[in-house]
Order: C-alpha cells, then structure tokens, then sequence
C-alpha cells in the first residue's frame, strides 16, 4: 500500500513539473511573439532612474512635436505651395481634387510677379524669381493655364508683363494647345495691334519652332515694317529660323527678307541682318554678297561681325582669305577689325 502510494505520488509530482514547464514555454513563446507595451514593462522589478515632473513634462511634450511633425503636415504645405505641380504629377482622386486650386495657384504666382514688378525690380531678378520659375514648371502639365496666359499676354501688350508672359510660354513645352496658341498668334500678327505685334514676335522667337505659315507671315511683317519701326523689325529678325521642314523656296524667301536688309540705313537693323545670316548659315552666294560688302560698312562693329561670319562659314576658303587680305591692307581700318581678320586667316591656314 505504501508503494502504490509513493507511486501515486511520484505521478503527480511529474504531472505538475510538466505542466509548470509547459506553462513557462508558452508564455516565453507569447512574449516573442507578442512583446509588453511600455506599460506592462514599467511593472516589472527593474531598477530606473526616478524623474520629476518637470521631466515628465518634457518627455511628453518632446513626443507630442515628434508626432505632429513629419510627413502629414509636410504633404499638406507642399500641397497647398504647389498645387499645379501635384495635379500633374498625381492621377488620383488627390489630384483631381486639387484642379479645382490649380487655376487659382496660376492666379497667386501671376499675382506675385505683377507685385515685382511694382517694386521695379529687373526683369532679371523676376526671371530668377521663385514665382517665375514655378510658372514655367507649371505649364506643361496645364493646357488651360497655358491658354490663360495667352489671354494675359495680349491684355498686357506693350508692358514688361507681356514680356515675361512671352517667355514664359516660349518655355513650356509644345503641346497641342501651344500650337493652337501659335496659330492665334499667326492670325494677330496680320490683324493685331503694334504692341501685340512686337510682343508675339518675341514669344515666337524664343519658342524657335514656327512653321512655314507663321514664318511667311513674320516676313510680310518685315517688309511692311522695316523703314518705319526699327523695334519690331528686330523682334521679326529674331523670330525668324530654318526649321527642317520647310522648303528651299520658304527659305529662300528667309534669307531675300534678310539680305534686304542688310543695306538699310539704320545700322542696328544692318548688324542685326548681319547676325541673322551668320546663325541660319546660308551657303549661297547671295549670303556670301551680302557678307563680303559688310566687311566695308561704315560702322566698325559691323565690319567685324561680317568677318567674323565669313570665317565660321563653309564658303571656298580662298574667298575668304582675299576679303581678308583686303581688310587687313587697309591703313584706316581699326586695330579690332584687323585682329578679327587675322584670326580668320590663322583660322584657315593653322600652319602657317
């Protein structure tokens, strides 16, 4: 009887060793996969450091600006400073939500750069304004804007906000409502204004992606202007370029309009004919008339800018070099001009 009670003993001994066993692997196997808050820890007998209420204070007011600071609020602000940029960029409900903003963002940057102007800063400076250049970001993703601008440059023709305006377009990239734009612009340039005119022409000038209509339409602007309004035409000369699809008789006319000018009295205008010829790089004997006879024009910047030309271009070197050696035995002619035709020659023969 004894040894069945030892026996019996013995079991339950067993029986509870296994079970406190159990119980302790089971709770270190909830406690991986389930670690203690902050809360639950702090009740454990670990030795801490006491604090005071101040520091408590502090600890909590170090959590509260930790939380309220990253991500949401930083979102919200970029939002709310740039709302064009993340309808473009984002084709969620978040960014369709915000077209309605995207106008008025338009709004604010024009606002700012008209209140730039108000304070006669340069056109520089505004160029380089943060409110510019966001413009111009802006305008890519934003036919409407685009649109609206146009509008804007023509209210404001003849002003330096037009101008900005002009540059402004000619920067953003040419979609389809841009050459929507360009054909309004083809059609002002025949019915417009003078001051619409010139401010047209300085937007087509820096876009540098006319076609052949807009081009011909420049041209008779040229001719009808060129004695009268010295400005416009040199705004029409600086709109003027060979694009490659164009046609050797659309480009011929180009450089007619061009070398007509190249006589005329006002010496700006002839200097700027001059350049005209030098940047389409016309290989034709016309250019090459016009070119050699600047080199004896009354002015001396002019002189050099011809001989210059002649020197980058890909007329018969021999050409060149007798035009060259004709300036340089001149006694009158100045020590720039002589320096410009030396070049030409060291240019054209380096080993000699």
């Amino acid at each position: 009887m004894k040894k069945i009670h030892n026996i019996h003993l013995k079991v339950v001994l067993l029986t509870t060793f296994l079970i406190l066993a159990s119980y302790e692997f089971w709770l270190h196997a909830i406690n991986l996969l389930n670690p203690p808050s902050q809360s639950q820890l702090s009740t454990l007998p670990v030795k801490a450091k006491p604090t005071t209420p101040k520091q408590e204070a502090t600890r909590t007011n170090n959590l509260i600006i930790k939380t309220k600071t990253p991500l949401a609020t930083g979102i919200e602000k970029t939002i709310a400073d740039y709302p064009t940029t993340f309808s473009g960029i984002m084709g969620s409900n978040l960014g369709k939500q915000l077209d309605a903003s995207e106008t008025k963002s338009i709004y604010e940057l024009l606002a700012a750069i008209e209140a730039s102007l108000a304070t006669e800063q340069s056109l520089a400076q505004i160029r380089a304004s943060e409110a510019f250049q966001h413009l111009i970001l802006s305008l890519p993703s934003d036919p409407s804007a685009r649109k609206y601008l146009f509008e804007r440059l023509l209210q404001a023709s003849g002003t330096p906000m037009a101008e900005l305006l002009a540059q402004a377009l000619a920067q953003s990239s040419g979609g389809h409502e841009l050459a929507e734009i360009r054909s309004e612009a083809r059609r002002l340039l025949n019915e417009g204004t003078s001051n619409q005119h010139s401010d047209i022409l300085k937007f087509l000038g820096q876009s540098r992606t006319i076609d052949a209509a807009t081009q011909k339409a420049v041209l008779e602007l040229i001719t009808k202007n060129a004695n009268n309004h010295t400005d416009l035409t040199l705004d029409a000369l600086n709109a003027l370029n060979f694009q490659s699809k164009l046609s050797a008789k659309d480009k011929q006319n180009i450089v007619d309009t061009i070398t007509s000018l190249a006589l005329h009295q006002d010496a700006t205008i002839r200097q700027a004919s001059i350049d005209k010829l030098a940047a389409l790089a016309s290989h034709d004997e016309q250019t090459l008339q016009v070119l050699t006879e600047a080199t004896h024009d009354s002015v001396p910047e002019i002189r050099e800018r011809a001989i210059i030309a002649l020197g980058q271009s890909q007329f018969d070197s021999q050409v060149i070099q007798t035009t060259m050696q004709t300036v340089l035995a001149d006694p009158e002619e100045t020590a720039n001009v002589k320096a410009a035709a030396q070049q030409v020659l060291l240019n054209l023969n380096p080993d000699s």
